[in-house]
């Protein structure tokens, strides 16, 4: 933690007396992560009380003191509630996701501020959000590292907000030299560790997924998009089983009874039917884009998967575990 002015001190301790009966200086002192001294913190106390502000301590057991703001002067009159506390441990998953860039950085501002708002008797809920990835977190195996992709971060998310037609250079996977292409920018989607974003060509009259990391410069202009009005994200991806889009046909894939509580119990697409099988497997409808993406899904389940419609996904899923088997067997 920086070093505090007095004033920032105090300003953090009536935030705390505001929100908590009977605190001594030693947990004052751990509220600033030990930083500030107890000798540092009872001066801040001192001033306080000669400010006029009615503030009063009562002495215990060896001296101690506990101090207590009159609940008549409200410093800050609202507390955060159980549900606002998790919404905050959620909100701090994505400071690993955007760890060494300034957004990080803003959110664990964010956090510290949340911490002066806990209630009352929350001193282990206080702690989480300081340990927080010791009370909850969010795994994202092979989570693109995007730090040095920072400023591309925030210029596409302030382009978003200003609907600016952007001029961008991105590089596909397997091309050393980026393309060049008008974009107007619309959302951006988190998925399976990367961040993308949304947005449509008017050259081209077609809607692409960038993935950021993938973007080496995006310029805006001083012109501005009229955005679609029609368009909902969620509208725009309910026809996927990741990002890529393909035209939806109806998939039929059976599961094995040693999976049916796995598949059962989770959504897998907005689309999906489920049928118990009398043999106790389960069996899964979706109206999907039959691709990459939902291929590698069905093969995750090895012999416990076996798809049945369309035959082409079929006949295309049977290819690559042939394929599999016989790289195995070289």
């Amino acid at each position: 933690m920086p070093d505090l002015t007095q004033l920032e001190r105090s300003l953090r301790i009536l935030q705390r007396l505001s929100t908590h009966h009977d605190v001594t200086v030693q947990e004052l002192c751990d509220l600033f992560d030990r930083t500030e001294s107890i000798r540092t913190v009872q001066r801040t106390l001192d001033s306080i009380q000669a400010s006029h502000i009615p503030l009063s301590y009562k002495t215990g057991a060896h001296g101690v003191r506990y101090y207590s703001l009159h609940r008549a002067f409200d410093y800050v009159p609202l507390n955060l509630s159980p549900d606002e506390l998790l919404a905050a441990l959620l909100l701090a998953q994505f400071g690993d996701l955007f760890e060494g860039t300034r957004i990080g950085r803003d959110i664990s501002g964010v956090i510290e501020k949340l911490d002066q708002l806990v209630p009352p008797g929350s001193i282990a809920l206080t702690s989480t959000l300081r340990g927080v990835v010791d009370a909850f977190q969010m795994r994202q195996p092979g989570m693109v590292e995007i730090e040095a992709k920072d400023t591309v971060i925030r210029d596409v998310f302030k382009v978003i907000i200003e609907k600016r037609v952007v001029w961008v250079q991105y590089c596909r996977p397997g091309d050393e030299t980026p393309s060049r292409f008008n974009l107007h920018p619309y959302s951006l989607l988190f998925h399976s560790g990367a961040i993308y974003a949304i947005g449509y060509q008017p050259y081209y009259k077609n809607w692409i997924y960038l993935a950021l990391h993938r973007i080496r410069e995006i310029e805006a202009t001083d012109e501005t998009f009229v955005r679609d009005f029609e368009f909902r994200l969620d509208a725009f991806l309910k026809d996927n089983f990741g990002v890529w889009q393909q035209e939806p046909v109806d998939v039929v894939i059976r599961f094995d009874a040693t999976v049916t509580n796995s598949i059962r119990e989770r959504r897998w697409h907005p689309s999906q039917q489920m049928t118990d099988l009398e043999d106790g497997g389960i069996e899964l409808k979706m109206h999907v884009g039959p691709s990459y993406e939902l291929i590698a899904w069905i093969l995750r389940w090895g012999a416990f998967a076996e798809v049945m419609e369309p035959g082409g996904l079929r006949g295309e899923v049977q290819e690559l575990l042939q394929q599999a088997l016989n790289r195995y067997r070289n």
